[in-house]
């Protein structure tokens, strides 16, 4: 008799596909009709192909969650940063943790929280583009590039995510959804630093991943950016108040909820947009960042933080993580894939908040 359990493709081979159930104790072999590899000339101008995708997803082209790496470096104040191929590291690390298709490709394994007790990503269906082909190393003339990109997803209608690069790839990302949008934004960074430096020098000319906060505070459509994690001490230059900057601590969820309603009380639709810079964890759970600050949050807090996020928010549309080094070992990563896969189940599991 034939069994009812559910089936999930962990082989592919010329023709054939290889299905186990969720306790790998029984195996099929099966002829599959559905093409995995489905990529429109449009969207391979964009971007560099990966040999593997994240949590080695099958999929190429069909999905409710859109990535893609943005390995850029330029907008860093460290001249030999690594950080141009954190993409590339964290896919490599993810790659421990993959994720199947089901047999009729409307569901995932998804991946199990020992701790928490609960599965992550069933409902995920990622579409990994690979890396943003970048054609030269200025972040302004990588603006025209981005808003192709971002015109490409929105037409399909979901939701997606950016893995960085520097920091400063956030300001042209969400300056450019505002234009694709023409709605409000609102912007939740977690972060170590509050990234409204002022450089006398430079006379504040140059975006650049300590100082895009300021920029992004001057487009009429950010309605507001809220900060989780700032610390450490503060010269001159490196401290800053706005009133659409609010500042957060880890247990401020009911601040959170207070300011949310205030805005959207006083003008009604918000998009959210988070944006999650992993110096904002200890060093201890993630030291390969550029500029590491002491007293973090506990990796607990920061998941907490980020599920209460996507209750509150009434609809999220994306999410970057930014600022990571390449060239750790895999298990280096485990904090940050971690982050990844809350802020991803965050963006699959919110619906469209109406």
């Amino acid at each position: 008799m034939e069994t009812t359990e559910k089936k999930y493709k962990v082989r592919y081979g010329n023709s054939k596909i290889l299905l186990t159930n969720e306790t790998n104790t029984s195996f099929w072999e099966f002829e599959d009709t559905y093409h995995a590899e489905n990529t429109d000339k449009e969207e391979r101008n964009f971007f560099t192909s990966v040999d593997k995708a994240f949590f080695s997803y099958p999929l190429k082209k069909f999905g409710n969650v859109h990535l893609f790496g943005f390995p850029f470096n330029k907008g860093s104040n460290k001249s030999d940063s690594k950080v141009k191929n954190f993409a590339a590291a964290l896919r490599e690390s993810s790659l421990r943790l993959p994720i199947y298709l089901d047999e009729y490709n409307e569901d995932t394994s998804g991946i199990y929280d020992y701790l928490r007790d609960k599965y992550l990503m069933k409902n995920c269906f990622l579409v990994d583009h690979g890396d943003l082909s970048i054609d030269n190393d200025s972040l302004e003339e990588a603006n025209h590039q981005i808003f192709q990109v971002l015109n490409y997803i929105e037409s399909q209608k979901t939701k997606f995510c950016v893995v960085g690069g520097d920091h400063s790839i956030t300001y042209t990302l969400v300056r450019n959804l505002t234009k694709i949008l023409s709605k409000r934004i609102l912007v939740i960074q977690f972060d170590a630093h509050h990234d409204c430096g002022s450089d006398i020098l430079k006379m504040d000319k140059e975006i650049c991943h300590s100082n895009f906060v300021r920029f992004l505070l001057k487009e009429e459509l950010v309605t507001g950016i809220i900060q989780i994690g700032v610390r450490g001490l503060r010269s001159l230059g490196q401290y800053y108040n706005h009133p659409k900057l609010f500042q957060l601590n880890f247990s401020d969820l009911n601040k959170l909820h207070s300011i949310v309603s205030e805005l959207l009380h006083t003008g009604g639709e918000i998009i959210g947009y988070v944006s999650f810079d992993v110096d904002v964890l200890e060093p201890r759970d993630f030291p390969l960042v550029d500029f590491p600050k002491i007293e973090g949050p506990k990796l607990q807090e920061v998941i907490h933080m980020i599920q209460g996020i996507f209750k509150i928010i009434p609809f999220i549309k994306a999410v970057d993580i930014v600022e990571g080094q390449s060239g750790g070992e895999p298990e280096q990563y485990d904090s940050v894939l971690h982050i990844l896969l809350y802020l991803l189940e965050g963006l699959t599991n919110k619906g469209d908040g109406k």
